[in-house]
């Protein structure tokens, strides 16, 4: 009876080395959010909640597979130091609006992407501190364009 007992006990305590780890343990931890401010050149101000990408597993996957973005939301990608921007629509189900933010906040250009799914690359052309995505159109529809300014707490990243 006493063996019997322990070969149960060794085979739950095998059992358990095989259990994978609870998934917040493996999982990346949800990207930081901020309320970005846009002062516009219109003199109005538009407030956007983003995500912000931080560490290299965030910015990789971006809004990769997201199938709805609310209004007002997007997803920032801070450039530490500012460098050339490249980015793509792989596996992005979303049409996109990037916002390229030259270094000290101003929007430096503003490129449209709704051609999802694709492998092209939109480059900024010259070094940016960020990149802000939102809906395709969300720029043109709030009267976001290059000059205005993007305001946010750079030292949180």
């Amino acid at each position: 009876m006493q063996s019997s007992k322990r070969f149960f006990c060794f085979l739950m305590l095998l059992g358990l080395a095989y259990l994978p780890l609870p998934v917040h343990a493996q999982s990346e931890p949800s990207a930081p959010r901020q309320i970005l401010r846009i002062a516009t050149s219109s003199g109005d101000s538009v407030e956007i909640d983003a995500r912000f990408a931080v560490t290299p597993a965030q910015k990789s996957q971006g809004l990769m597979h997201v199938t709805f973005l609310a209004p007002m939301h997007g997803m920032m990608f801070v450039m530490n130091p500012p460098e050339v921007a490249h980015f793509w629509m792989r596996n992005t189900r979303l049409p996109l609006d990037m916002i390229f933010i030259a270094p000290g906040g101003r929007i430096a250009s503003i490129v449209t992407r709704r051609d999802t799914q694709s492998d092209a690359i939109s480059t900024s052309g010259t070094p940016v501190e960020a990149v802000l995505e939102i809906a395709a159109g969300a720029s043109k529809a709030l009267g976001i364009q290059p000059g205005d300014t993007v305001f946010y707490a750079r030292d949180a990243f």
